[in-house]
């Protein structure tokens, strides 16, 4: 039998009237848990925590509906593990104005997340994160 959607490693799958549509996938039974806010790390480690998160969103999520979820689910996470508010939302502006992508954070621009993502499933295939800007 043929089935509709998949889990691979930490990709969800389906397919929708033969679209692909992808999203993060976590086990069901997986806690929020995200390194807490109050560990002894620097804080530059908490920042990266959020821009890891933030990446993987965007190169697993392929639109924008889907990815305003994930990052839903990580401000969760992020809020559950003691990270303060505006630790979170100065991190996630960050995170769009160096990517030139602010439109998204700010009102789920479509056109400018599909560049978005797809810029950063090619960085990925090819070299480790370096912000480009959109064009």
């Amino acid at each position: 039998n043929i089935h509709d959607s998949v889990e691979f490693l930490d990709v969800f799958i389906e397919n929708i009237q033969g679209q692909l549509k992808t999203s993060v996938f976590r086990k069901p039974a997986a806690e929020p848990y995200i390194l807490p806010y109050t560990s002894d790390h620097p804080r530059h480690i908490h920042s990266n925590t959020i821009q890891t998160a933030l990446l993987r969103g965007v190169r697993l999520c392929s639109d924008v509906e889907t990815f305003d979820q994930e990052r839903l689910n990580i401000e969760i996470a992020l809020l559950l593990n003691g990270y303060p508010p505006k630790f979170i939302s100065h991190h996630f502006k960050q995170f769009f104005k160096n990517y030139n992508a602010s439109p998204i954070y700010q009102d789920l621009h479509v056109e400018t997340y599909q560049q978005l993502h797809l810029q950063l499933l090619n960085e990925s295939l090819t070299t480790d994160q370096v912000p480009q800007k959109l064009e």
